[in-house]
């Protein structure tokens, strides 16, 4: 019995200290290195160049007027700066979308079944260069691969969802 105590006492120590060491890396991570990761992917998912130019940067606070373990669990808040999107290469012109500023919470909680939720999302200084060519394309309409008529039962499927 007494080594079965010392087992659990070391094991919770030890998820204590992981889980020490992972607070510690979100806190002190410099964003800013993930920033050619990120424009590589959505580049490759948008079939468009993506690029974040300015800093990207990554708060964690506790959202004011949640309850229950919400409460508890600080959110993390993305703020990115100088963000640009092209047109697809068929469209006139070399920017579709810029922004000064993009500034979004997200609920950690959601992200356990498979949701990802934005309660808040700010938008600076949005340019949109909205075109559609005679043949009916247009450069705001985006090709993400064919989807499943009911992708609700597909077991990697994700939910995007934003509050009023």
């Amino acid at each position: 019995m007494r080594h079965l105590r010392k087992f659990v006492g070391a094991s919770f120590a030890v998820f204590l200290l992981l889980l020490a060491a992972l607070m510690l890396f979100l806190v002190l991570f410099d964003w800013n290195r993930a920033r050619p990761l990120i424009n590589e992917q959505v580049s490759a998912a948008l079939n468009r160049p993506f690029a974040i130019e300015g800093d990207l940067r990554v708060v964690w606070q506790r959202e004011a007027g949640q309850q229950g373990l919400s409460a508890w669990l600080p959110w993390p808040h993305f703020a990115a700066e100088q963000l640009r999107l092209g047109n697809p290469d068929w469209a006139p012109g070399d920017t579709f979308v810029s922004l000064d500023s993009v500034r979004l919470r997200l609920s950690p909680l959601a992200l356990l079944w498979k949701t990802v939720s934005i309660p808040s999302i700010e938008l600076g200084a949005p340019v949109a260069d909205l075109q559609r060519l005679d043949d009916g394309r247009a450069n705001w309409e985006f090709d993400l691969g064919k989807e499943p008529a009911d992708d609700t039962d597909q077991p990697g499927a994700w939910t995007l969802i934003s509050a009023p």
